[in-house]
């Protein structure tokens, strides 16, 4: 997850927060890994937003603009 989260802030320019390219690398079936259930509740809910916001999932609830925009 280091280097997936290093990687997008690279891309990024740096322009986030470390902690969302950390959430940002658990994105989409990274949720279903089994390691997602080590990390603190809080944060889990924090990753599983961060993925609702992104990705435009309805379920999102949260008045909280995507970080990035959808090129595909």
């Amino acid at each position: 997850m280091d280097i997936m989260s290093a990687s997008l802030a690279a891309l990024d320019n740096n322009q986030q927060a470390s902690v969302e390219y950390e959430r940002l690398a658990w994105s989409g079936d990274m949720r279903q890994s089994d390691i997602l259930n080590l990390i603190d509740e809080l944060e889990q809910g924090a990753i599983i937003a961060r993925d609702q916001i992104e990705s435009g999932d309805p379920r999102n609830t949260l008045p909280v603009e995507p970080l990035g925009i959808k090129n595909c």
